[in-house]
């Protein structure tokens, strides 16, 4: 767990769990999306 909040943690199959929420509802960055990749890590903007 990072003590500032900057990196968030969880279960993206739970639908009621915080990272969920935050890739469904905030500004996602995937890297190399064209690609089609399926990430396990993604960027978003805290605003």
């Amino acid at each position: 767990m990072c003590p500032v909040g900057a990196r968030k943690f969880g279960n993206l199959l739970d639908p009621e769990s915080e990272i969920r929420y935050i890739i469904e509802n905030k500004r996602v960055l995937v890297l190399k999306e064209e690609l089609n990749t399926v990430p396990k890590f993604f960027y978003f903007y805290a605003t």
